[in-house]
């Protein structure tokens, strides 16, 4: 995928792949937006307690940083659950993105 660099992926079987590529492609539209080229890295991590083949249970770990033009954020979610983690730290992200850009605003309209 273009403007994303997976970190860790060969840990993950083909139906998360799956999933992670849809979440991913979603919500880098959704920053594209905001930030003019953005440069996505996002290191995936699987913890659990294996059992043989199958995993009894397994944490998802995952760190997204964020490089733009003139941005730079990092935002991180774990969870049980690969969306709900997946979401979680595209919505950190964003949501860093949106207080950075605010700020960024306001510094600029005290300078007037």
């Amino acid at each position: 995928m273009d403007g994303i660099k997976f970190v860790g992926q060969e840990d993950f079987s083909l139906d998360e792949i799956r999933i992670i590529n849809d979440i991913c492609a979603k919500s880098f539209v959704k920053i594209s937006r905001m930030v003019d080229n953005p440069a996505l890295t996002l290191k995936m991590k699987k913890h659990g307690k294996i059992l043989g083949i199958i995993a009894k249970k397994v944490k998802y770990s995952f760190h997204l940083k964020v490089a733009g033009n003139e941005i730079l954020i990092s935002a991180s979610q774990s969870d049980w659950n690969l969306a709900k983690s997946l979401h979680g730290v595209f919505e950190n992200a964003i949501s860093e993105i949106e207080h950075k850009i605010k700020k960024e605003k306001n510094q600029w309209n005290s300078n007037k």
